[in-house]
């Protein structure tokens, strides 16, 4: 029993004091001494027996038993058991002592749970090495892994969130001061950076795009960082000043780059069917093709506007409205919309547009939208359209062509019907806006060189005289088309031309085979729809002609020019070959006969 005692002794002895307590008299019920802290494999032992119950054993280490509660005297009460800090429940209490004697000891304590490593989340922190979880954001303990732009671990739970929207707890976002559309210095909500919101105005308009053909409304924030200029409204042909269309010219100056004035309006890119769209309300342009039917303009149906051209009392298939092309071969963009608003049983009538082209000695026809045909229900108009070169289309003839000894008598753009065996019904047809198109410069004469003998597309104006084809002279190959016996100086040799508003370069080589020097120039000549007046344009600069020799002769000429009337469709426009001069031939002026030979006239 002393060695026990002695051996308790020294125990208390390395044990940490506060926890001490001293003995009393065994007799009078004493307070025994409490048990110490264990070390970390054990706790703390209980007091002595005798005196009055000793108090609670500290707490034990980051591991281990429990120690063993202190019995009591007779008159204590219970010792209780070592309590383990790392988690497991100290033994339990001692019995208490009876009389004098001394109660038992406190039982073995439990086991203790594993020692703490680092701080729990949510506390604060100055490294990720202090916390349980390795990690320290915003200095919070934080769950996970809290990297990255607009989030936040600054809180009790230590768990990382989205920084809301309008704050930037990192200052990760400083506003854009380059881009308007950019960061606007706060946090979005979903963990980035806010950038403008779409629709935020970054440029104020309307303004004028680089080209000054087109207004822009503004410009916008796109949401993306970008701030995108709203989609351009077109002038037409109009040039943009000061952030709007101008609508009047009296000259190119008022128009966009590459555009013409003609007749107060800017023309971008020439239709040269001019009444491609019957809102002249006449038919002007328009034929009947196939010989049959009744060509009319029509009020009841219409793709556009008011008015459209119809064929009626049809026998045929291929019967149908036309338009008359220029002759000469090359690439034409075209389109035209069709209808017909009568058969109404299956199989739907297939439409098609085709071109004719009626040359030396055959007649050649190339199709202008790809397939064989447009199903066309009642009612319903289609669009027939397609980009065609007749200068490359398989299907026209080698007389067409007048570099080979050939030539075009003329073009014709009709609709018809595609059905062409088994036809039982032959609705009404109906056309509107057509639009005839060429970018690639041919020459848009079919008979520029008359090698071939005839004046097919050429004709005589301003008195009486004669027409035709002459084999003395020539200024390439071996005729030259010939105006013989002129009774006025104003009678000229015409070519015409489309009815669409155009800007044309008009050369040619001619001869005058007078016994002097004259002065020739090309003069052009137009009409207006619903007038009959002819009017001049400013002819091209008079050239002297000597007597027998070829003169070139050159100009460009808008039609009509930009001085016309405001609004008008051209009924016929010709560029003609004459004298620039005046008086009475035979008299005051020789009116010698005129030779025209190897001539152009291409879109400019």
């Amino acid at each position: 029993m002393r060695k026990a005692v002695l051996l308790l002794l020294a125990l208390s002895a390395a044990c940490t004091t506060d926890y001490e307590g001293l003995g009393f008299d065994p007799a009078t019920g004493g307070r025994g001494s409490g048990g110490h802290g264990g070390t970390p494999s054990a706790g703390g032992s209980g007091g002595p027996a005798g005196g009055r119950g000793g108090g609670a054993g500290a707490a034990g280490g980051t591991a281990g038993l429990g120690g063993m509660g202190a019995g009591g005297s007779a008159t204590g009460g219970a010792g209780t058991g070592g309590l383990a800090a790392g988690g497991a429940a100290g033994g339990v209490a001692g019995a208490a002592g009876t009389g004098n004697q001394a109660g038992s000891g406190g039982g073995v304590g439990g086991v203790g749970g594993a020692g703490g490593q680092g701080l729990p989340s949510g506390a604060s922190c100055d490294t990720g090495a202090q916390c349980a979880t390795g990690f320290c954001f915003d200095g919070t303990c934080c769950q996970s892994n809290c990297a990255g732009a607009c989030r936040s671990c600054a809180n009790s739970t230590g768990t990382c969130t989205l920084a809301p929207a309008m704050s930037d707890p990192r200052d990760d976002c400083a506003a854009d001061a380059t881009n308007s559309c950019g960061r606007t210095g706060f946090c979005s909500g979903t963990g980035t950076c806010a950038l403008a919101a779409a629709g935020t105005v970054c440029q104020s308009g309307p303004v004028c795009d680089a080209t000054h053909a087109t207004v822009i409304a503004g410009a916008a924030c796109d949401g993306a960082g970008v701030c995108a200029p709203s989609p351009p409204v077109s002038c037409n042909g109009f040039a943009c000043a000061a952030g709007a269309c101008q609508n009047s010219c009296s000259d190119d100056s008022a128009c966009a780059p590459g555009a013409f004035c003609s007749a107060a309006t800017c023309v971008a890119v020439p239709n040269l069917a001019g009444n491609g769209d019957l809102e002249t309300g006449t038919l002007t342009g328009w034929s009947a093709f196939g010989g049959d039917g009744t060509l009319g303009l029509s009020s009841s149906y219409w793709h556009t506007g008011q008015f459209s051209v119809d064929l009626s009392g049809r026998s045929k298939a291929f019967q149908g409205p036309s338009y008359a092309l220029p002759t000469g071969l090359g690439r034409y963009t075209i389109g035209i919309w069709a209808m017909q608003a009568q058969d109404t049983s299956p199989p739907q009538p297939n439409l098609i547009a085709q071109i004719r082209l009626v040359c030396l000695n055959s007649t050649s026809y190339v199709t202008v939208q790809s397939g064989v045909g447009t199903s066309a229900p009642a009612g319903i108009w289609v669009h027939l359209v397609g980009d065609v070169d007749t200068r490359t289309d398989p299907g026209v003839a080698a007389d067409c062509f007048a570099d080979g000894a050939g030539l075009v008598r003329s073009a014709t753009l009709f609709v018809n019907q595609a059905d062409s065996s088994g036809v039982t019904a032959l609705p009404d047809l109906y056309a509107d806006d057509l639009v005839v198109e060429s970018g690639d410069g041919h020459n848009l004469i079919g008979n520029p060189n008359f090698e071939t003998g005839m004046a097919d597309g050429w004709s005589t104006t301003g008195g009486a005289s004669s027409l035709g084809v002459s084999n003395s002279f020539a200024h390439g190959g071996q005729r030259s088309l010939s105006q013989s016996g002129r009774t006025l100086p104003s009678s000229a040799v015409t070519y015409a031309l489309p009815l669409g508003a155009a800007r044309y370069a008009v050369s040619l080589w001619a001869l005058q085979g007078g016994t002097t020097d004259h002065q020739l120039a090309l003069l052009p000549l137009y009409s207006c729809v619903g007038s009959t007046v002819v009017h001049f344009a400013a002819p091209s600069a008079a050239v002297t002609a000597a007597a027998g020799a070829w003169t070139p002769l050159s100009g460009s000429f808008v039609f009509p020019p930009a001085d016309a009337p405001a609004g008008c469709v051209l009924s016929q426009a010709s560029v003609a070959v004459g004298q620039a001069e005046t008086g009475d031939c035979g008299s005051t002026v020789e009116c010698p006969d005129l030779f025209v030979d190897d001539a152009s006239i291409t879109l400019k």
